[in-house]
C-alpha cells in the first residue's frame, strides 16, 4: 500500500517496481545438465561446470541426475520429463548456501531415497510433477531467525505440492 500520494504522483512520472533479484531463478544462466549421470561428475553438466553454491542447477528433460555425495545450488529446477535423485546415504544436498530465500522447484520427477536434502528456501513441487520420499530426510528452512532481508518471499509458502502423483 501506498499512501499520501495524489493523483498527480501516480500519473506525472514513470512508476519503477523492482523485485529482489537475488532470489529470482533464472533458468536462462543456470547450469544445465547435459546428460543422466552423478552430480558431482563434470561430464553431467553443460561446459563441464559442476553446480556450486553460486550456481542454479537445472535438470533437462530426459535426464536423470543422482546425488550420491555433498551437493551445492544456489536454486534447483527439474524441468518436466527431468529427473532429480537424492541417493546419497548420509551426505547432504544444500540448495540456498547463504540465504533463505533460494527455490527448489520440481516440474518433473524428485525421489528421496536416503540422505538429507537442505532446502534454505522453499520447495514446489508443481502440477503434474511426482514426489517420491522413500527415506531420508527433507528440511526446509525458509524463515532465516526472521531476518526479512533473507527469508522466503514466496507468499510465505515454504513447501507447495500441487501434484497428485506423491
Amino acid at each position: 500500500f501506498r499512501t499520501g500520494l495524489s493523483l498527480t504522483d501516480l500519473t506525472t512520472a514513470p512508476i519503477y517496481i523492482g523485485f529482489d533479484n537475488a532470489s529470482f531463478v533464472n533458468t536462462a544462466t543456470a547450469i544445465t545438465s547435459a546428460t543422466s549421470g552423478d552430480w558431482n561428475s563434470a561430464s553431467t553438466w553443460v561446459g563441464g561446470i559442476v553446480p556450486s553454491c553460486s550456481s542454479v542447477a537445472a535438470i533437462a528433460s530426459g535426464h536423470t541426475v543422482t546425488v550420491t555425495t555433498t551437493a551445492n545450488a544456489a536454486s534447483v529446477v527439474i524441468n518436466a520429463g527431468g529427473t532429480l535423485v537424492n541417493n546419497g546415504g548420509a551426505t547432504t544436498m544444500t540448495v540456498g548456501c547463504t540465504n533463505n530465500n533460494a527455490a527448489f522447484y520440481n516440474y518433473g520427477t524428485y525421489t528421496m531415497t536416503s540422505g538429507t536434502l537442505k532446502v534454505n528456501g522453499f520447495m514446489s513441487h508443481k502440477l503434474n510433477s511426482t514426489f517420491n520420499q522413500t527415506g531420508g530426510d527433507i528440511i526446509i528452512d525458509s524463515n532465516d531467525n526472521g531476518n526479512a532481508a533473507t527469508l522466503v518471499a514466496y507468499g510465505g509458502t515454504s513447501c507447495k505440492i500441487e501434484t497428485s502423483n506423491l
